[in-house]
């Protein structure tokens, strides 16, 4: 069985989510982690992120990762925060394992276009277009999280990108 996963990478609230090659969502989760302060608070942190991340991949040795990209939109010092975790998450993923056919990227607002059929939303609006578009296709899922929303968006894209070649 091949897997795809996506990733809605976060420093308060990461969401992962995992579909089988049948088209199955078989699991979320989310990594919830608090403020730290210091530059080995702030490390440890983005390591707690990257090594939960890794045990969710490998748990399922996907064909195929997708990553939402970052908001060029955001402002203040956890824009650096935010790139330095993931980079810490993007290197711990690579070499992860064999399976691994693709590790990838899409802009918030492509995946938005992609999976919703429509970009340029905001705030609300676009976490209200996301969950339509993956309860479409799932059902109601009455997930709590937006971020868990936005990743099962991505593993639809990855599942949909990787398809034919896992």
């Amino acid at each position: 069985m091949h897997y795809a996963i996506g990733l809605d990478l976060s420093l308060s609230c990461t969401g992962m989510a995992a579909i089988d090659s049948n088209g199955y969502l078989v699991e979320t989760a989310t990594i919830k982690t608090k403020s730290s302060k210091g530059l080995v608070g702030r490390i440890g942190r983005f390591r707690h992120i990257a090594a939960s991340v890794a045990s969710f991949v490998e748990s399922y040795s996907p064909c195929s990762i997708l990553i939402e990209g970052y908001s060029f939109g955001s402002k203040g010092r956890s824009v650096f925060d935010i790139a330095e975790a993931g980079g810490i998450v993007k290197s711990s993923l690579i070499g992860l394992n064999d399976h691994i056919l693709s590790i990838d990227e899409v802009a918030p607002s492509s995946l938005q276009l992609q999976v919703t059929g429509f970009g340029g939303g905001r705030g609300k609006a676009k976490k209200e277009a996301m969950k339509r578009a993956v309860e479409e296709i799932y059902g109601p899922l009455g997930f709590k999280e937006s971020d868990l929303y936005d990743a099962t968006g991505l593993a639809i894209l990855a599942f949909w990108r990787s398809h034919e070649k896992c």
